[in-house]
């Protein structure tokens, strides 16, 4: 994706530069007014390594790995690319990234400076997080804390996952089968029915009827539903979209409140991992805003960073937006009392995490069941529906 190098006015008449990632400068200057910037230029910019794709996760993860111990061991940091780079076989991709990294570095670029050539492979966090390694003297530590912050995002997000896979497949399978039924089985019954001229009941009647439906109207459904897709992902590339999708998502009832637990825990273990590092809250409330996957929730941290700029408390302002629990305000005061903010969230993202897991753990002991109950319902209803009028003709040639 390009990004935009945009020259800004803010409301108090202050010109600075901003950099904004979109697809379009349409875009670029909806987030521009969506800040409360005016904008006075824009030029486009695509990264230096051209369209690339990410690294997985485990990727990144062997790479941080390799440099921290690297670091941790006393080599310096253009040495510690070169042993790393030495490893790789493959010349081209993030290799690649990593070799033009080193050169920067030798010409007097810092890490995180060089870094920030490359946004579209390297998280912004992540980037902060270097960048307070090397105004802090202990970039090895940081290093190895976004290690293990990184390992606690992914158990968390896989588990989320796992526990969506099997309800879905479920769901999959019922879906064929309705098919399956309405394509094939049905209509074939449908026509010993109709040649035998016999009095069907009234539940094999709606559901010849609804077979007729289904298959007049097949090849619609189809291109509804295609369309309807296509539309969603467009729709879902613009701001406003994924603005008001996003919004949807944290209103849907009983989803909403897991959904909402998983921001809560991702946003408290994001800012801990950031202030641990040195950086100023407000700083580090932009950088968690900036990195935020849910564009809803992002626009209410910015509401917060306004509140604590103007010298209000962080709980306080993050009571304001009525995404936080009572329990984690409690939390996250205590920890401003005490000085010990990031201690503090620390303490809130696992609370959440662990809420998270186990409010999967037990949707799901329930959904698997209940799905296949809804599947058993429906073959049952199908089976009585076409076997029915057979029992009718058989009592009737028997009596």
């Amino acid at each position: 994706m390009p990004y935009f190098n945009c020259k800004v006015v803010d409301k108090s008449g202050k010109v600075t530069f901003i950099k904004y990632f979109a697809e379009s400068i349409e875009e670029t200057r909806a987030l521009a007014e969506r800040d409360g910037y005016l904008l006075l230029s824009i030029e486009e910019v695509f990264t230096a390594s051209g369209r690339r794709k990410k690294l997985n996760i485990r990727e990144f993860l062997t790479f941080n790995q390799e440099l921290y111990v690297l670091i941790k061991s006393g080599q310096p940091v253009v040495r510690a690319l070169e042993i790393i780079l030495e490893k790789m076989t493959i010349k081209k991709g993030f290799p690649k990234v990593l070799s033009q990294i080193k050169n920067d570095v030798e010409q007097g670029l810092s890490l995180s400076e060089a870094l920030e050539k490359f946004p579209d492979v390297f998280p912004m966090l992540y980037i902060a997080n270097i960048k307070a390694g090397e105004r802090g003297g202990n970039l090895a530590e940081r290093l190895r804390d976004y290690q293990v912050y990184m390992k606690k995002v992914d158990q968390l997000r896989r588990k989320m996952v796992s526990s969506s896979v099997y309800p879905a497949i479920i769901l999959c399978v019922i879906v064929l089968a309705v098919v399956f039924m309405f394509t094939y089985v049905i209509p074939n019954f449908s026509k010993i029915y109709l040649d035998s001229h016999v009095q069907l009941p009234l539940i094999t009647r709606a559901l010849l009827f609804l077979t007729e439906v289904f298959q007049k109207m097949a090849v619609f459904i189809v291109l509804a539903i295609i369309g309807g897709i296509f539309a969603f992902r467009s729709y879902s590339k613009t701001y406003k979209g994924r603005f008001n999708i996003d919004k949807i998502k944290l209103n849907i009832p009983y989803v909403s409140q897991i959904y909402k637990n998983y921001l809560i825990s991702n946003f408290a273990r994001t800012l801990s991992a950031i202030l641990k590092g040195g950086i100023p809250l407000v700083v580090a409330l932009k950088t968690v805003a900036g990195v935020t996957t849910n564009e809803f929730f992002a626009e209410e941290l910015k509401k917060v960073i306004k509140m604590v700029e103007e010298g209000n408390s962080l709980s306080s302002s993050l009571e304001n937006t009525g995404l936080f629990p009572p329990i984690s305000l409690r939390l996250i005061k205590a920890g401003e009392g005490t000085g010990a903010l990031w201690e503090m969230l620390d303490e809130v993202a696992e609370y959440y995490d662990n809420l998270v897991v186990d409010t999967l753990t037990i949707v799901s002991n329930i959904i698997e069941p209940a799905l296949m109950i809804v599947m058993g319902v429906i073959v049952a209803i199908i089976v009585i529906a076409m076997y029915l009028p057979i029992f009718n003709l058989a009592g009737t040639v028997a009596g």
